[in-house]
């Protein structure tokens, strides 16, 4: 199963290979719509 950034299935094909072109023109759009990066704790990554 091929989602989108959406939930939006693209491609879906049970119990074998499939093989889907990716639409990577609107990768920035959406990352700026879903803005994960302002919520991260970065103190919580760091190694004791």
């Amino acid at each position: 199963m091929v989602v989108d950034a959406w939930g939006e299935v693209k491609s879906y094909a049970g119990q074998c290979v499939i093989v889907h072109d990716l639409d990577l023109d609107g990768k920035d759009e959406i990352r700026e719509s879903i803005p994960v990066f302002e919520d991260r704790m970065a103190e919580l990554y760091l190694l004791p």
